[in-house]
């Protein structure tokens, strides 16, 4: 299971704004042990929805989801958040921590500012077979943009209910992944 993998290797740093900074442990946890099991891709859950009071861990099953995949089922990602600030924070309070301090995700994970073609930004992290894009759920552009083959979704009550002509945020995030 995905949260067996990431227990001990996954730092969470104390830049991540946790209490509990070091190597992930689910003690104390354990009501996140049920959405990681389900966010496999072999599970026939389609959806997992994670609704749960502040401070309870929610990033860390996304961030611990993520860096499953990166290392072991690359494929583009997307994480939606509800404005372009809110993705900036994101992953400098809660993301780019974590690559940082886990060893695994510093090796796969392509640096900002790297000389590489594909060297990563502060909203797309690009590693072999994948990458993860954090966009804004406000923007129609960032919406349009790419196809995505795991989309995470945070902080969804603060989603503008329609865009426009377009329709909800959420139907067009996932939509990007109706070619997966």
């Amino acid at each position: 299971p995905i949260y067996v993998w990431a227990e001990g290797r996954v730092i969470i740093p104390a830049e991540a704004n946790t209490a509990r900074p070091g190597p992930l442990s689910w003690d104390g946890f354990e009501y996140c042990l049920e959405p990681l099991e389900r966010l496999k891709f072999d599970h026939p859950c389609l959806r997992v929805p994670v609704m749960a009071a502040a401070q309870t861990g929610k990033s860390n099953i996304g961030v611990t989801w993520a860096s499953w995949m990166i290392v072991r089922a690359p494929r583009p990602m997307g994480l939606g958040v509800p404005s372009r600030p809110k993705a900036q924070a994101f992953n400098s309070k809660k993301l780019q921590p974590v690559i940082d301090q886990t060893a695994i995700l510093r090796e796969r994970v392509v640096p900002e500012g790297s000389r590489k073609a594909r060297a990563s930004t502060s909203i797309q992290k690009n590693y072999p077979g994948g990458s993860l894009t954090i966009f804004s759920a406000a923007s129609v552009n960032d919406l349009q943009a790419e196809s995505y083959g795991a989309l995470w979704l945070t902080e969804t009550p603060n989603f503008k209910a329609e865009l426009g002509s377009r329709g909800s945020p959420i139907g067009q995030a996932r939509s990007r992944m109706d070619g997966w």
